[in-house]
């Protein structure tokens, strides 16, 4: 119920959660483009809550029943997107394979600027 469609963009609204997922065909060896933006935390809060998303790959299907025995960052592998720019890179990081492997760089753009990311 957050996710919306608008002039060709997907939109998260409200406090996150759920999944996008494509589950009519299984992929084996593929590469995945995705560009995309968070928006600017709040300048009026003292502790915003910053962009946080990732990309599930070779994963089962999610189950509310048993989120964490099926949740994409537990059961299988998650590319972690963050709004961390200028951090340094580490295994929680955007572009880092979720919990196992941090990424070499971190050349992220601040939200609300444009990210690509590309995985093969």
């Amino acid at each position: 119920p957050v996710w919306s469609v608008k002039d060709g963009h997907i939109l998260c609204q409200g406090t996150g959660g759920g999944f996008l997922r494509f589950d009519r065909q299984q992929f084996s060896d593929f590469s995945l483009r995705v560009e995309y933006r968070f928006a600017a935390p709040p300048t009026n809060v003292p502790k915003p809550k910053v962009g946080n998303s990732g990309l599930g790959i070779r994963t089962a299907v999610y189950d509310a029943k048993k989120p964490t025995e099926t949740r994409p960052s537990f059961y299988s592998y998650e590319v972690q997107l963050l709004d961390d720019a200028g951090k340094e890179p580490n295994a929680h990081g955007t572009g880092s394979l979720y919990r196992y492997k941090a990424p070499t760089a971190n050349p992220v753009k601040p939200a609300p600027e444009w990210n690509t990311i590309e995985i093969t």
